[in-house]
């Protein structure tokens, strides 16, 4: 497991912040990756030689990889993101070079995460929670438990392994109407329902495949291109994913050679419709566009959309050489990965470690099965070579989970002492997080600490100006924030510089706008807080509140950035009356 303390969340209930204590980020994984594919390298020796479409996604590799070298000279990319690129480019080539033995293994690994997975839901509806889960999120949560229950079945010794499977896919899709209601996720059902559907259709018309590929390959950029001509109705009202999808395509578009798929969230923003921070659910962060393929085009530019729909055909190709009487397996492994496919194109669930994981190593799977194979098995050479540099890697590998996973435990330490009002305790463990590695968050909650609980503004500065050591220029609010604190210094240019750069950011935020005008008048410059003035004002009628409510808005910051929490607040403010 990535999250080590997740599990434990079955036996004891409630592990606050467990998703802050990593022990296998991708980049971890996606050394490993690169780790298999020097120690096990026949299959792809073979395909090389064998399968002109693997040839190509061969050579598209090693572009791909002097393009996310590149990025180490184009921006400041950190060597966790680096890793992180990694993943998402060597994983695939994982699941190639070793398909067998995904094949025969997955289904026993899967049976164990499913019983895992239902312990954890039990555990969470006993105690009446959110059925959250060991993903930590319901949607990502119903979705696993799909892939894994059919796939982990067919580890067991049951006759009818196909029809069991199925009938145990269609318990867990209807579960949630059935025990949680509320926390149904519709992506799952829809992806759940849409992977069954491609998946017969295509064993149906299997001479017709590729007609039926360029229909669906169709249907998908339809789909981008009502997202990015932003189409009103296409989702319930309020839906934060539209005018993000369209945000990353132009995105996307702008940048043919990407940006990084680890840099999205410090590229975004200035390409963030204004109509994005008016949908229900929008966030003061965007770590994924939630769509896959958007993901790839935003991050490694035009190779990165043929990348990513080179691994589609790839599964195409092998999904179609799977047969319903001689491989159930392979049919329910496919159902599977379309599933994990069609909800990675509306959530980010595909971001996370786990699910990540598992579908490109499918994917790889997919493709190594079918491709052509050669009578003879490849023999490659440097074996030596090979393993000192897979040796290397696991070296490096243990070199980043160490400080990850105790940076993260003291960061988890200190936000439990910071809840309890512990700040003697809570800032010695924020310093040795930060000693062990820097990162956005440790940075960012020792930031604000030590601005709002100490009132040390230059301790608060000094910190923030340390996240671009991370690889971010700015994180959530960090520029307002460190406005704040270089206005109570008198540093008016860059106070007033920073709040513009959080403005730009958050066009609809009244509390910048507040403090911006605040600082205005701080400074001594009636004209332009006048003109704050009148932008605060505006933003807050905007909000359906009147400026002296200013107050509920600082006690709760988070109803500034969500107009569903603000609507909650409002609603409690009213009752309150």
């Amino acid at each position: 497991m990535s999250y080590p303390l997740a599990p434990l969340r079955i036996a004891v209930g409630a592990i606050p912040f467990w998703g802050d204590v990593p022990l296998f980020p991708p980049g971890v994984l996606g050394l490993f990756a690169v780790c298999c594919c020097l120690l096990f390298p026949e299959r792809l020796a073979e395909l090389w030689k064998n399968d002109p479409l693997s040839r190509i996604l061969l050579v598209l590799a090693g572009g791909i990889l002097l393009l996310i070298l590149s990025f180490l000279f184009r921006f400041y990319c950190t060597t966790d993101q680096f890793q992180t690129e990694l993943f998402y480019l060597a994983m695939p080539l994982a699941g190639i070079a070793l398909a067998r033995e995904l094949k025969r293994l997955l289904p026993l690994f899967l049976l164990i995460v499913a019983v895992l997975l239902l312990a954890s839901l039990a555990s969470d509806l006993l105690r009446g929670y959110p059925p959250t889960g060991l993903a930590g999120n319901w949607n990502w949560n119903w979705s696993l438990l799909l892939v894994s229950v059919p796939v982990g079945m067919l580890a067991l010794p049951i006759r009818r392994k196909l029809e069991s499977c199925t009938a145990a896919a269609i318990v867990i899709a209807w579960l949630p109407y059935l025990v949680t209601p509320r926390y149904t996720s519709l992506a799952a059902i829809f992806s759940a329902v849409a992977a069954a559907g491609v998946l017969a259709l295509l064993l149906k018309t299997m001479p017709q495949r590729r007609t039926l590929l360029l229909i669906l390959l169709g249907a998908i950029c339809l789909f981008l291109f009502l997202a990015a001509t932003h189409v009103p109705g296409l989702f319930r009202p309020g839906e934060a994913r539209v005018p993000l999808w369209h945000g990353a395509t132009d995105l996307a578009v702008q940048s043919p050679l990407g940006n990084g798929i680890s840099r999205f969230e410090g590229v975004i923003p200035e390409h963030l419709p204004r109509e994005y921070f008016l949908s229900d659910y929008a966030s003061d962060r965007h770590p994924h566009p939630h769509n896959e393929l958007l993901s790839y085009a935003c991050g490694w530019g035009i190779p990165g959309i043929i990348w990513g729909l080179l691994l589609f055909y790839g599964l195409w190709r092998g999904l179609g050489t799977v047969s319903p009487t001689e491989d159930p397996a392979g049919l329910i492994l496919g159902w599977g990965t379309l599933l994990l496919f069609g909800h990675g194109m509306l959530d980010v669930i595909l971001a996370t470690p786990f699910a990540g994981t598992l579908f490109l190593l499918l994917v790889g799977m997919f493709w190594s099965t079918g491709a052509t194979s050669a009578r003879e098995p490849e023999h490659c050479r440097f074996p030596k070579l090979r393993s000192v540099a897979a040796l290397l890697l696991v070296a490096a590998a243990v070199l980043t989970v160490i400080p990850t996973f105790c940076s993260g435990l003291l960061l988890r330490e200190a936000k439990t002492a910071h809840l309890r009002e512990e700040l003697n305790r809570a800032l010695p463990l924020l310093n040795r997080s930060i000693a062990w590695k820097p990162t956005p968050e440790n940075l960012y909650v020792a930031a604000a600490i030590r601005l709002f609980d100490r009132q040390d503004p230059a301790a608060a500065i000094e910190l923030y100006r340390r996240l671009p050591e991370t690889g971010f220029p700015f994180y959530s609010h960090s520029d307002g924030r460190m406005a704040r604190a270089l206005t109570v210094l008198g540093r008016k240019r860059e106070a007033l510089d920073a709040f513009e750069r959080e403005q730009r950011r958050f066009p609809y935020s009244a509390l910048n706008a507040y403090y911006h005008m605040m600082a205005l008048r701080r400074f001594n410059l009636p004209e332009e807080a006048e003109e704050a003035e009148t932008r605060f004002r505006a933003i807050m009628h905007f909000k359906g509140l009147q400026p002296e409510e200013i107050r509920l808005l600082i006690r709760n910051p988070v109803a500034d950035d969500s107009p569903s929490e603000l609507r909650i607040l409002k609603g409690a403010a009213g009752d309150a009356q």
